[in-house]
């Protein structure tokens, strides 16, 4: 497996895993035009990376974004980055999204004093999220959603908390 920063070849694959990321488990996949899949769609400006196998097939992407209004602000009242992230092989989930997770973080570390994500209550990636540092931070976008951090910098210089809305 290789992380690589997405180019215009993985356009047709990341917007299916928008698609997977804004589907419940055991749901259909919206349609493309759905509102939520294209709020989620990363922009040229996003930081963006792809996964793909030995064959340079893609098997997941992830990427940052700034949403309005924003799921956190740090302590200096900036938004966090809204992380999204998606697999199309199940059976490697907790590997690949494990690296896909620490690249951008990496990636995005000098940029950014943290990042955050909406996930699901139910979505059984949350338990990749806690193992990779992520936290609740409070209630998130939808019904059933939270928000989930992970610091980008030394624990004592941040202090995530749910945005404030306008």
């Amino acid at each position: 497996m290789k992380i690589r920063p997405a180019d215009a070849s993985d356009r047709q694959f990341i917007l299916e895993m928008v698609r997977l990321a804004c589907a419940l488990e055991g749901l259909p996949t919206p349609p493309v035009d759905d509102p939520e899949v294209q709020a989620l769609l990363p922009a040229a400006h996003n930081t963006t990376l792809s996964a793909v196998d030995g064959k340079n097939d893609a098997i997941g992407a992830v990427w940052c974004q700034l949403r309005e209004p924003p799921l956190v602000v740090d302590k200096a009242g900036r938004p966090l980055l809204e992380l999204v992230i998606a697999s199309a092989r199940a059976c490697a989930v907790k590997v690949l999204g494990a690296a896909l997770l620490d690249a951008i973080a990496a990636t995005v570390a000098r940029q950014a004093s943290g990042l955050a994500l909406n996930a699901h209550l139910l979505n059984p990636a949350v338990r990749l999220y806690v193992r990779a540092g992520f936290r609740v931070a409070g209630r998130g976008r939808g019904r059933y959603g939270v928000v989930m951090t992970r610091s980008l910098t030394a624990p004592s210089t941040t202090n995530e908390g749910p945005a404030r809305r306008r």
